[in-house]
């Protein structure tokens, strides 16, 4: 009733005016009435300025049609389809990398068998079941092949850098080979270096190696000697079975050999003769390690046990750790007290010993057997291969961020338990 009698009362003074009143009556030209419209200006009667009727006709009209534009679309259709764009092209972005991608063999019946890290570079060379060594240069986007070698007839077992960067080599031909990388070269080579084919060859120093064979004997070669490419300069046959392993301390004193029977033995290096030897134990001795400030030798064996020795006393171990559902096939040590085990089932698993806990899974091949590791020349990198023709490579530099503490058996003390049991 109020809006009709103030129309009206409009009406009436249109009347009695001209028609330049009848042009203030228009709200677009009034702009007294059109600031009180913006600024909610109210009425006498203390409600809001409402005359405009045909202004707010079209307001409506405008909002009728932007809700005519809408109808139909679902906020949470149109939301879900933004996020399923969003997702389809993060799959398609490439991401970063933390290590490099996995080598595969392009011979779909040649196996890497083992391999081993430049001490300086980023290289990484294999060795295969059909005799090549391929060397690549790896990075976090790829891996290219920088050479290729065919000197072994028949299945490199054992290849390893030395300091300077060469390539010691040995397999089922029975040969060992030194190889400079740089030139290609053969630098030395001993066609019949055992009776047997080998399983283990090992640089010592510029002028020392050792290799082990498949039935038993271990010889040390010095090239300072004349003629030395026939003649070892120690020849020990210590085992009934393979040597797996031969592993050299720091000093360059002492190197410990394990073997398929069981054993361990250790040869004083100076004195080029045998020195200690272990009891036999139930599964074979595979690889070897130095943890714990190089105070403890560690033994993986084909039970699922690491066997851990005090340095220099090899007789019997002084504790171990089971928990490996099978063989310890290979293993590498990366800090004072974490191991890398390489196991039968296929699975790389990290190792904290003193204490002894399993700290995670590093990685698979597949279900694979995992045949050899090593670590890169920085430590933030293990490479492993196994029996799918592949070279893996795995990040680890998250372990030496991690609190090993956290680890550990809870503590209980005997009276406090004693007295909540009481209680």
């Amino acid at each position: 009733m109020l809006r009709r009698k103030r129309i009206d009362d409009d009406d009436g003074d249109d009347a009695s005016a001209g028609d330049e009143n009848k042009k203030t009556d228009n709200p677009f030209f009034d702009k007294t009435a059109k600031k009180r419209k913006h600024e909610g200006e109210e009425g006498d009667d203390g409600s809001s300025s409402s005359d405009w009727t045909d202004t707010d006709d079209d307001s409506d009209d405008d909002d009728d049609d932007d809700g005519d534009k809408g109808e139909g679309e679902n906020p949470k259709e149109t939301s879900a389809e933004e996020d399923l764009i969003a997702a389809l092209k993060a799959s398609k972005e490439k991401k970063d990398r933390n290590c490099p991608p996995d080598i595969a063999l392009r011979d779909a019946i040649d196996s890497f068998s083992d391999l081993s890290f430049h001490p300086e570079k980023n290289l990484v060379a294999g060795g295969t079941l059909e005799g090549h060594i391929f060397l690549y240069e790896y990075s976090n986007e790829k891996n290219e092949v920088r050479k290729k070698f065919a000197i072994h007839k028949g299945a490199v077992r054992s290849l390893e850098f030395d300091g300077e960067g060469n390539i010691y080599s040995g397999g089922k031909d029975k040969a060992v080979k030194v190889t400079d990388v740089e030139t290609s070269a053969v630098r030395h080579r001993i066609p019949k270096a055992h009776k047997s084919p080998l399983y283990k060859v090992r640089p010592i120093d510029e002028h020392l190696f050792a290799s082990g064979d498949e039935d038993g004997v271990v010889k040390l070669w010095d090239n300072r000697i004349a003629g030395w490419e026939g003649n070892a300069v120690m020849e020990c046959k210590q085992f009934d079975e393979f040597v797996s392993d031969l592993f050299v301390d720091d000093a360059k004193r002492m190197m410990v050999a394990s073997s398929g029977e069981g054993t361990i033995q250790s040869f004083n290096i100076r004195g080029k003769k045998p020195d200690a030897q272990s009891e036999v134990y139930e599964g074979e001795m595979n690889c070897l390690g130095l943890v714990h400030h190089d105070a403890k030798l560690v033994a993986g064996c084909g039970d699922g046990r690491l066997y851990m020795f005090n340095w220099g006393e090899f007789g019997l171990h002084s504790a171990d750790f089971p928990g490996h559902p099978d063989a310890i096939n290979h293993l590498v040590a990366v800090t004072e007290n974490v191991l890398i085990t390489a196991c039968e089932d296929g699975t790389i698993r990290a190792v904290h010993l003193y204490p002894h806990r399993f700290l995670g899974t590093v990685g698979h091949h597949s279900g694979d057997p995992i045949e050899r590791l090593d670590v890169s020349a920085g430590g933030e990198l293990v490479a492993s291969v196994s029996h799918d023709s592949k070279i893996k490579f795995w990040n680890i530099s998250y372990l030496e961020d991690m609190e090993y503490n956290k680890t550990r058996k809870p503590f209980f003390n005997k009276k406090e338990l004693m007295n909540f049991f009481e209680t």
